[in-house]
């Protein structure tokens, strides 16, 4: 997973793509439901980045927020929530960026301060 959000930090997408593929895989057949989550969502982000597959973005994404919140994470809950608003943003639809990230503030705003403040930044920019 760390591996794939490096190659994703490094904007090695496709790279990404693999890594985060491969983890999520290896992770479900030892049983690691919550690292195989968090590998889901990255792997989501991938797919926007390097192939421009917003669908399968969003797909992959709300099923990982569906993991999430059957493991009542709250914190990874709002990440992914963010990264489905990331995902909004990059295929131009700034209502639903907007929306999405809402529904992140929300949930960062009970767990970690300081990503309240990120986002609160963000939707600061969103609204214009």
């Amino acid at each position: 997973v760390c591996l794939g959000e490096v190659a994703l930090a490094g904007e090695r997408p496709e790279q990404a793509v693999d890594l985060l593929a491969q983890a999520r895989s290896e992770l479900i057949a030892v049983g690691d439901a919550y690292d195989a989550a968090r590998a889901l969502a990255h792997l989501g982000r991938a797919h926007a980045q390097a192939h421009r597959d917003f669908g399968t973005a969003e797909r992959l994404l709300r099923e990982a927020l569906d993991e999430f919140e059957t493991a009542r994470s709250v914190h990874w809950g709002a990440r992914v929530l963010e990264m489905l608003g990331d995902t909004a943003r990059d295929r131009a639809d700034p209502a639903a960026a907007l929306a999405w990230s809402e529904r992140s503030l929300e949930r960062y705003a009970s767990v970690h301060a300081s990503d309240a403040r990120r986002l609160e930044a963000r939707l600061r920019d969103l609204r214009g």
